[in-house]
């Protein structure tokens, strides 16, 4: 909107003063308002929004007197107000019925403007907000902290529908677009505090996660064979023997019938292999699977489905394959101690070791155990240049293991809280994708909607 093009039915006036009554700011007692508690309100440029709202959260107040002796800056509905110097100079918004006051004024930074019986109220405070006004503004800003003053309405063209009907139909459309814009903004605002909810979401998941694997949800559960029992079968059905326990993480006390043991005892673990070198035709791009530490951490979902490329036969080879159903565990870098099960085979690289031979209940009883130890795992390399959780440190990892109807229980009870975490996460991440973009684009586009109702665009 470079320069204002005259519909038909349009006029074009070159000073905005011809379609402007009265323009006036109003004053403050001297000495300030800071210790004045009651009396009228005083609005000054703080309190104008650049949505054309106001934000009243802290207004200011001149005494009831001061206010009645006033002969300028008292406030009406359908004013227009602007403020007239500082770093918002030309921040606009207009009085309307929404308004909460029957009674205030504006202080000596902020002008009051009316129309005259040319021009519609709010189609000129549309105009104000505009692209073309605005830079009229900006150009007429004047002094070292910036400013206009009474005389910027001169040279100051505008164009509008002579018509008051027509003026009626357009702000109507503005409206209602405005409206559909505001409304949208309003769900971003939901959003960020609905993201502060999943934070505190997150925090009692991993509560319920110190309560489950503490003996808490499952009380007085019966079971046909204790912990030891269980593991007795395990290791002669599977003939896999234990280290000792690490002891850098904490162990705690748990019920009767539970049994602190290491994973190593209920798992053979391996660690990944990446081909070398790195993109070579006669390693990658075949069609198996390749599964990364980026593949392993790019969502919360308990379950790996895809990976990140694949390999060819001879890149299997040098690598590790793993079968469907299998506990991963990320063991380097800033995101070590990250569990995932897979649901299809392929390789996984260097950076996460597989924990083979695990039943499906105990196996997600490990990764809701694995998922709650993560933080404490980032932590037992603190300080080292790339951190990293060889095999044998998670072989040696300390696990509470439970009967098996406990592990039953635990897991359907995390399974419910997991799964409702994890579909409000997915919303949210689904809706806040591009968020700043997002905001960037409604701001430019309800701009655009100001520019193109003065070229009757919206008519």
């Amino acid at each position: 909107m470079s320069e204002l093009e005259v519909p038909e039915g349009w006029t074009k006036l070159d000073n905005l003063g011809d379609v402007v009554a009265k323009l006036e700011s109003g004053k403050r007692p001297s000495g300030g308002v800071n210790n004045i508690l009651k009396g009228i309100p005083s609005i000054g440029g703080e309190h104008l929004n650049y949505n054309g709202k106001f934000n009243l959260q802290n207004v200011k107040f001149v005494p009831t007197d001061f206010f009645k002796n006033m002969n300028r800056g008292k406030i009406n509905q359908n004013d227009i107000l602007i403020v007239k110097d500082g770093a918002t100079t030309g921040k606009t918004s207009f009085v309307d019925e929404k308004f909460p006051y029957d009674q205030a004024c504006v202080n000596e930074h902020v002008f009051i403007m009316r129309p005259n019986e040319k021009i519609l109220s709010k189609l000129l405070y549309y105009f104000i907000r505009s692209d073309f006004a605005q830079k009229q503004i900006r150009e007429k800003t004047k002094g070292d902290i910036g400013g206009i003053n009474l005389t910027f309405i001169n040279n100051f063209p505008i164009v509008f529908p002579k018509d008051k009907k027509h003026q009626e139909k357009i702000i109507k459309k503005i409206d209602t677009i405005l409206g559909e814009i505001e409304n949208k903004k309003n769900e971003i605002i939901i959003l960020q505090k609905k993201s502060h909810y999943i934070s505190l979401s997150e925090q009692f998941f991993l509560y319920y996660l110190r309560q489950a694997f503490s003996g808490k949800i499952t009380g007085e559960t019966k079971f046909e064979q204790t912990a030891d029992d269980y593991l007795k079968d395990y290791i002669t059905k599977h003939k896999i023997l234990g280290l000792k326990p690490l002891h850098s993480i904490e162990m705690y006390s748990i019920p009767n019938g539970w049994k602190w043991i290491t994973i190593e005892q209920i798992s053979e673990i391996v660690r990944g292999a990446s081909p070398r070198p790195a993109g070579d035709p006669l390693y990658f791009g075949g069609d198996i699977p390749w599964f990364t530490v980026g593949s392993i951490t790019k969502d919360d979902n308990m379950y790996l489905y895809d990976g990140h490329g694949f390999l060819t036969t001879s890149g299997k080879d040098h690598s590790r394959f793993i079968s469907p159903e299998t506990l991963l565990l990320t063991n380097s870098g800033a995101t070590l101690g990250v569990p995932k099960i897979t649901k299809v085979s392929g390789c996984i690289n260097d950076g996460s070791v597989a924990l083979l031979y695990i039943p499906p209940t105990l196996q997600k009883y490990l990764y809701y155990y694995l998922k709650m130890l993560t933080a404490k795992l980032r932590r037992i390399n603190q300080g080292a240049a790339q951190p990293n959780l060889n095999t044998s440190i998670v072989k040696a990892i300390p696990f509470p293991l439970s009967p098996l109807e406990h592990q039953e229980k635990i897991v359907n009870y995390l399974d419910s809280n997991f799964s409702n975490i994890l579909k409000k996460k997915q919303f949210i991440f689904k809706l806040k994708s591009n968020q700043k973009d997002l905001i960037s684009k409604i701001n430019k586009l309800e701009k655009s909607i100001l520019n193109f109702a003065f070229l009757e665009k919206l008519t």
